[in-house]
């Protein structure tokens, strides 16, 4: 009667192919999804930088109206007045 323990390196030896096939199939599958894990945060980060999401301190304001409307000087003195406020400018 064969024991369970003795099946294993017995498997082993007959199908070492298929064995060593298996771990480099799943050792390549994890280096994939790592690999698209890493470039998705990395293109992430580096459209939040480029598109604003860097700096939460940057603060625009711009006119309800789009059709060529500007920002009143008086919006800005009262922008600049704020605390914490370093600067304010508009056309």
């Amino acid at each position: 009667m064969r024991t369970l323990g003795a099946l294993g390196p017995r498997s082993f030896r007959r199908n070492a192919g298929r064995y060593v096939l298996t771990a480099i199939g799943i050792a390549l599958g994890v280096g994939v999804v790592f690999g698209i894990l890493l470039t998705n945060e990395s293109i992430t980060r580096a459209l939040d930088r480029q598109l604003g999401g860097g700096d939460p301190s940057f603060v625009s304001v711009q006119p309800v109206s789009a059709l060529g409307a500007d920002v009143p000087a008086s919006v800005l003195d009262k922008a600049v007045a704020l605390p914490g406020v370093a600067s304010a400018y508009g056309s």
